[in-house]
């Protein structure tokens, strides 16, 4: 082996991914020669291998850099991946009846104020909800799906129910299939079934029952109601539209019917109009009501 090919042999081991550069170094070196530089041809060979370790080097300080910047990055993509699965998925029904759709295709909607968290990333291993409030679950067939609530679990497999938790108020009512409830901190525990309800009121748990074709008025956004006071009908009212309404004493008065109506002057008529009373819109939140005299009609602003 020639000098010359030992030396690009050496140069291509400091430089193998550089072949161009390795050519140029070495022509640089036989170009010294052939003019007759005054170093002899080791001090020559010493000048440039010197120059090229030293960009060698470089190189490898920033391949080292850029590897060790390229591990970081990766790693926090991957804390940041993880850490995203282990953050639960928090949703709030602030305004009105907000309706949830899990992972799996099972929904859980949800009264106004009543919160529900839950794993989206870990539904796959297991169906997992936190209830706050009120909430009607629809769930699909498949795994046990659980509801945990402040006073209790509650355990289905498929099935349709309402899930209500307050403080120390909690009350479960199945409406298809059944439903396994247990204290969270106690002996109690019930399987339910369609029409059956388990409640827990101060501090007691009792059962009930019901029609399971009939819904809660939050759910449907119906107001119902069956031979009640009138003065209870316009606090309903009040709650439901958050108007303020100005009446007379009603104490003595009731009122029976569904409304189906959304529309708060449509329902106002609805009331109104058959217990002979009449309204005024004062403004958006305000509303004043009185008993019909002759010669009076419904005043809108």
């Amino acid at each position: 082996m020639s000098q010359k090919e030992r030396i690009y042999t050496k140069i291509q081991a400091t430089l193998p991914h550089q072949p161009d550069e390795a050519n140029l170094y070495l022509l640089n070196y036989t170009s010294l020669l052939s003019i007759g530089w005054t170093k002899n041809k080791q001090q020559i060979f010493s000048f440039i291998w010197n120059k090229i370790s030293s960009k060698a080097k470089k190189r490898s300080t920033q391949a080292r850099a850029f590897w060790l910047t390229a591990a970081a990055a990766s790693i926090l993509l991957f804390i940041t991946i993880i850490t995203y699965e282990h953050i639960p998925q928090c949703r709030i029904a602030t305004n009105s009846v907000q309706r949830i759709i899990l992972p799996d295709g099972s929904s859980a909607d949800l009264k106004k104020g009543s919160k529900l968290s839950y794993y989206p990333y870990e539904w796959h291993k297991e169906r997992h909800v936190t209830l706050q409030g009120e909430a009607f679950f629809k769930v699909v067939k498949g795994t046990t799906f659980k509801v945990e609530t402040a006073q209790a679990h509650v355990t289905v497999l498929g099935t349709s129910f309402i899930v209500k938790s307050y403080d120390n108020t909690f009350n479960l009512h199945c409406y298809t299939g059944k439903v396994s409830v247990k204290q969270k901190n106690g002996d109690f525990k019930a399987l339910i079934q369609p029409g059956e309800a388990a409640l827990l009121t101060k501090g007691k748990w009792h059962y009930a029952t019901f029609s399971p074709k009939q819904y809660p008025q939050w759910l449907t956004k119906s107001l119902q109601f069956s031979h009640q006071q009138l003065n209870e009908v316009f606090t309903c009212i009040e709650k439901r539209f958050n108007v303020k309404i100005t009446h007379p004493d009603f104490s003595d008065r009731y009122y029976t019917g569904t409304i189906k109506s959304h529309n708060l002057d449509n329902l106002m008529q609805i009331i109104c109009y058959p217990m002979n009373l009449t309204y005024k819109l004062v403004n958006k939140r305000e509303i004043e009501i009185s008993c019909v005299t002759k010669n009076t009609s419904y005043e809108r602003d």
